[in-house]
Parts: C-alpha cells; structure tokens; sequence
C-alpha cells in the first residue's frame, strides 16, 4: 500500500515580473526578480520572565504591538475595531494591557492591518 503525504503551501505572485511561486524564502523576495513579494508578518516574542504577573506580561506585549500596527497604519481605534467586527473599547482594552484578544479578532486585525501572518512565540531568556 502507498501512503500519500500531504500538504499545503502558499503560494503568490510577484508583483514585478508576475512569477507564481511559492513562499519559501524567509526574505520575502522573488526567486527570479528578487522583488518584495509584498509579504508583511509580524511575529509577537513574549519573554518568560517568571514573574507570577506573567499573564500581564503577554496581555501588555500584544497590546503595544497591536498599537504600534495600528498607529503605523494610522488606523483609528473605531475603523479598526468596524473592520474587525468588535467594539471600540475591545480594541482599547487589548492595547492598553487589560485583556488579550480572540484568535479570530487577533487574525481579523492582522488582516485589518496589512499582516499577512502571525507568529506568536514565548521565548525563556534564562537560558
């Protein structure tokens, strides 16, 4: 019997020479003209401090990183939240530290904010 192994990958158009490929490189750039493939990521380190307010620490670092998107977009807090499908004060409590956001709402305001992915990590300093 033969086992198939499968698996998705993305793949884009270069926006220069217009070259379909697949997104492999970690550059961001095309195989053949190497163009920006116009890929944006984000990626949210979250240290493991050890502090028993640990919690706070991840709540504070994806609330400064969802402001610092959203001011680089200069997005309001109200289109933010209308494109995302939230309250206002959803998105002001998330920035301010004060609650962490859905999976859904996370992904919904990467999209909102011209993120193509994101890469959440916790990452031990101490060793």
């Amino acid at each position: 019997m033969i086992q198939l192994q499968t698996f998705m990958r993305d793949s884009v158009v270069c926006p220069v020479c217009g070259l379909c490929q697949f997104v492999a490189s970690e550059n961001g750039q095309c195989r053949r003209c190497h163009g920006s493939l116009g890929l944006a990521y984000v990626e949210i380190v979250i240290p493991d401090s050890g502090f028993t307010d640990s919690r706070m620490t991840v709540y504070r670092v994806i609330g400064n990183t969802l402001h610092r998107l959203r001011a680089k977009s200069k997005l309001t807090q109200m289109m933010l939240a209308e494109s995302v499908g939230v309250n206002r004060s959803s998105i002001s409590r998330v920035e301010q530290g004060q609650g962490i956001p859905s999976l859904p709402v996370l992904l919904g305001s990467a999209a909102a904010l011209g993120v193509d992915k994101v890469f959440l990590r916790l990452r031990d300093f101490h060793r």
